[in-house]
């Protein structure tokens, strides 16, 4: 009987290691098997974890080497978004800590000498207390975003990486703060924007009307909704979706969710047939400044020969505010 309880005491460990490893091995598989819309939505939820708005740092003009000029970093208190040119390079969580030269770079000698480099080189005031922003994965962990975690950290105003020098970014004030009322700046959508979709050649995400409230008053009684991103910066996504049902195939709102929930929505860009005449339909279509300012143009407005044009603000609440 006693030798019995030694081996179940023994074997109970190895149970309780299996049944973790094949624990794990579901929840691969299940994020395995998601869309990739879905697998965008989790990693997301994962990125932006708490609250905290995120800050842009944007490519200072203090800079020689131009290498990183289309970069900007939405840096949050526990999460970074890396995005070049419109496009995510990395997501992943973040660790700060409070170092100084010295102790950062190991040696009171080297950390002098990299505080006067930078000095010379970005024309900075460089104190002696930097925030060290980490990978919370560790850099050979291969997790996370792993770009540009060699050397980064802020001092000064400015945040700095190392990639075959030193590389400066500073922070742009109209980050999506909750507490920015100002208007809401377009990252993703390279400015000026003026173009027609292609309808024949657009190629759509979809989402199911579950997840977001408000959404099911434009899905045309489906379960999902076909959607163009046009923006997608913290908890604020902007996206196109096409109306579906009705007499005119052609038609797309403009639609601003934030914290999963539709605030305002747009009717942004299509045509419009007057019953038994194809000849001259109302047209819309829509422009985005550099200023972010939207304008929305109709010609044959109400089939009266009339031509419209409004511009609207997005504010960082996502409400689409027209310009008066």
């Amino acid at each position: 009987m006693e030798i019995m309880i030694r081996h179940i005491k023994v074997f109970l460990p190895i149970l309780a290691v299996i049944f973790i490893s094949l624990n794990c091995k579901k929840k691969e598989t299940a994020v395995s098997n998601l869309s990739s819309t879905e697998k965008n939505i989790a990693i997301k939820s994962n990125v932006t974890g708490n609250d905290s708005p995120y800050t842009i740092w944007k490519f200072a003009s203090n800079n020689l080497n131009q290498s990183y000029k289309d970069y900007a970093l939405y840096i949050s208190e526990d999460s970074i978004k890396i995005v070049n040119s419109g496009q995510i390079v990395c997501t992943g969580e973040i660790v700060k800590e409070k170092e100084t030269f010295s102790s950062y770079f190991k040696s009171s000698k080297t950390g002098n000498e990299i505080r006067e480099q930078l000095k010379n080189e970005f024309a900075i005031k460089a104190t002696d207390d930097l925030l060290v922003i980490m990978n919370a994965d560790g850099d050979i962990s291969k997790k996370g975003c792993q770009f540009p975690f060699n050397e980064m950290f802020i001092v000064g105003g400015y945040l700095f990486f190392y990639k075959d020098g030193y590389h400066s970014f500073v922070a742009d004030n109209t980050s999506t703060s909750h507490e920015n009322k100002g208007r809401f700046k377009f990252s993703n959508v390279k400015l000026p924007y003026q173009k027609k979709i292609d309808i024949k050649n657009v190629k759509y995400n979809k989402l199911s009307v579950k997840d977001i409230p408000g959404l099911s008053e434009f899905a045309c009684g489906e379960e999902e909704i076909r959607y163009i991103p046009l923006e997608e910066m913290g908890k604020m996504n902007l996206i196109l979706i096409p109306m579906d049902c009705g007499d005119a195939p052609y038609r797309y709102y403009l639609l601003s969710i934030l914290n999963n929930k539709v605030i305002s929505n747009l009717y942004v860009e299509g045509e419009l047939y007057e019953p038994e005449n194809n000849k001259s339909p109302e047209t819309t279509s829509f422009s985005i400044n550099s200023e972010s300012v939207l304008t929305v143009k109709t010609i044959n407005k109400d089939f009266q020969g009339k031509n419209v044009e409004k511009r609207y603000t997005i504010t960082d609440q996502g409400k689409i505010i027209e310009n008066k």
